[in-house]
């Protein structure tokens, strides 16, 4: 699976994107039909300390998976979307398969 990691306006730290890259790697031991994931981590800008946002979108055949979660920190941010694709990705995977 490829994975794709973007942090608009601000440069993610090694160990940060390490992090994401882990995570979303998980998924592949799902399904080996998950194509793609794309994580962008980004600040919202309000006057919350709860401001690290973690946008995941899984790209399978049919309609893509996405979850976005906001945290204290971008690890807590990342794991609890991660959590919520699992979700989505277990319920994906009972869904009856299409052949073309």
């Amino acid at each position: 699976m490829k994975i794709t990691i973007q942090t608009p306006g601000f440069t993610g730290k090694p160990e940060l994107l390490k992090f994401a890259e882990e995570h979303v790697q998980k998924f592949s031991h799902l399904s080996d039909r998950i194509m793609e994931g794309k994580v962008v981590l980004h600040i919202d800008k309000s006057d919350e300390k709860k401001n690290k946002v973690c946008d995941i979108r899984l790209a399978v055949p049919g309609n893509d998976l996405f979850a976005t979660k906001t945290a204290g920190s971008f690890e807590e941010a990342i794991a609890d979307t991660c959590q919520a694709l699992r979700k989505q990705v277990e319920g994906w995977k009972e869904l009856p398969t299409r052949s073309a």
